[in-house]
């Protein structure tokens, strides 16, 4: 299924900021890029990524 979503830059950024953070292990840092961002799509990642955090892997060192 093809979503499109009207996304602004600056949530393009926020979002390499969290791609970068999760990259690293820093999931707590992650999750808070996302406080003041509500959308029911940006709930279920944080959900997902609080649900599966012991998997996400330091790849930064």
């Amino acid at each position: 299924m093809n979503w499109i979503v009207s996304i602004s830059l600056a949530q393009l950024r926020k979002l390499a900021r969290v791609k970068a953070l999760l990259w690293s292990g820093k999931v707590d840092a992650a999750l808070k890029e996302f406080d003041d961002w509500e959308h029911p799509r940006v709930d279920n990642f944080r959900a997902y990524v609080t649900k599966h955090r012991h998997r996400i892997v330091n790849y930064g060192y």
